[in-house]
């Protein structure tokens, strides 16, 4: 009796789907913590803004607000929390990555700059990210002209917010990357080769089963149908290139240092250095599986520690990524629970309000994304006749 006890606390203990109320709940509070940082972020995306000050605000309101909650756990009970991507303001033609560091000289932003947030909070492991896009302006809730930069920002913002009806149980990742690029052919953008959304499980932003925001035919994805309690990243990223403009839509490494980092879970290897080994542990204790930013480390022994570290494989880069400079990105990305009862999206805010003569038009993109997020329970089986059967078998 015993034994079947510790098995089944052992179960419950290692439920971390959708269907453990915790874990929904932690989820939830992540994502709220991401959608306070990035509203207070958007307040302060005005001309003269300087993009380091606007990273440390997303990073500081992270940690203050993880730092409030799940505090009652000590020693090996204690709830690790914080950062699950650190802050990344990316403007005009960077597209992604750009973190800076503490010394950031970039030049402050201006008005009709085209500028993308990407942060992300996690709490014991369970994590939520967003990204968002601003177009730079005195008065961020005045309409935006209608330009191929504004219409490319209200398709991304868009297709966001479409597809997420989409994902649910026994839909196809395939479907998903179908339905985006005919998003993409309605308002005449090209959706961005090489973007991927991710399932999320506990302490892993980038699980193995994806979906590709562009078919291309290089780039081979399992195809897999969505199930239900589990928690997915949704990034749209389009190009103002014209639909179907050759070689559109393709980024490329950007000449600024990589400052974004993740350990590599799958080697090992004790750091000569002392300097590096103290904080490579620094590494390890504050932001366990997730990405992390040059400006959280030491600033003299960051970047020996990481240089050691490349070396002998032990954390991955993330890139800073280009466009070409003729076409604006526009990025939204959102974290969905595809919960028994719902689909819920549980990061993001509105877009800005913007003049586009271009709307989704394509018939079963409108019928597959005017589904309602309320999920059908499943029709629980009648007992009632085979109790019947039973009985009669009874008084046989």
């Amino acid at each position: 009796m015993a034994d079947e006890e510790e098995a089944t606390y052992s179960e419950e203990e290692e439920d971390n789907t959708l269907v453990n109320s915790a874990v929904v709940e932690k989820y939830k509070t992540a994502g709220s913590f991401c959608n306070v940082a990035l509203k207070a972020i958007l307040e302060q995306c005005k001309p003269g803004a300087k993009i380091l000050e606007l990273a440390e605000i997303g990073d500081k309101l992270i940690l203050e607000q993880t730092e409030k909650v799940f505090n009652k756990g000590k020693g090996d009970d204690k709830i690790e929390k914080g950062m699950a991507f650190p802050t990344c303001v990316n403007v005009n033609s960077t597209v992604c990555h750009y973190s800076p560091e503490s010394d950031d000289a970039s030049p402050p932003l201006v008005a009709g700059d085209v500028v993308k947030i990407d942060l992300g909070c996690h709490i014991d492991g369970f994590c939520a990210v967003l990204a968002h896009t601003v177009i730079v302006a005195d008065d961020l809730k005045a309409e935006v002209p209608a330009s191929p930069a504004s219409n490319v920002v209200a398709a991304a913002a868009a297709c966001n917010k479409a597809v997420t009806h989409c994902m649910r149980p026994g839909v196809k990742n395939t479907d998903v990357t179908a339905t985006i690029e005919k998003i993409a052919k309605d308002f005449n953008v090209t959706p961005v080769e090489g973007v991927l959304s991710h399932e999320l499980k506990r302490y892993i932003i980038d699980g193995s089963s994806c979906i590709a925001n562009k078919h291309t035919p290089d780039q081979r994805l399992l195809e897999t149908e969505f199930n239900e309690a589990s928690a997915w990243t949704l990034d749209v990223v389009f190009s103002s290139a014209p639909f179907d403009t050759k070689e559109a839509g393709k980024l490329r490494q950007e000449d600024a240092k990589t400052s974004v980092f993740k350990r590599s879970l799958d080697t090992s290897y004790q750091l000569k250095m002392k300097a590096s080994r103290e904080v490579f542990f620094d590494i390890n204790k504050k932001f366990q599986t997730f990405p992390f930013s040059m400006r959280h480390l030491d600033p003299k022994k960051g970047r020996f520690c990481i240089s050691e570290c490349m070396k002998h494989d032990l954390v991955n880069p993330y890139p800073v990524l280009k466009s070409k400079a003729d076409e604006t990105v526009a990025q939204f990305k959102t974290t969905i629970l595809l919960k028994p009862s719902e689909i819920e999206a549980i990061t993001g805010v509105d877009a800005q309000k913007i003049a586009t003569d271009k709307a989704i038009v394509d018939k079963d993109v409108l019928n597959d994304c005017g589904r309602s997020l309320q999920l059908k329970k499943k029709k629980k089986k009648n007992k009632k006749k085979s109790g019947a059967k039973d009985d009669k078998k009874d008084e046989e």
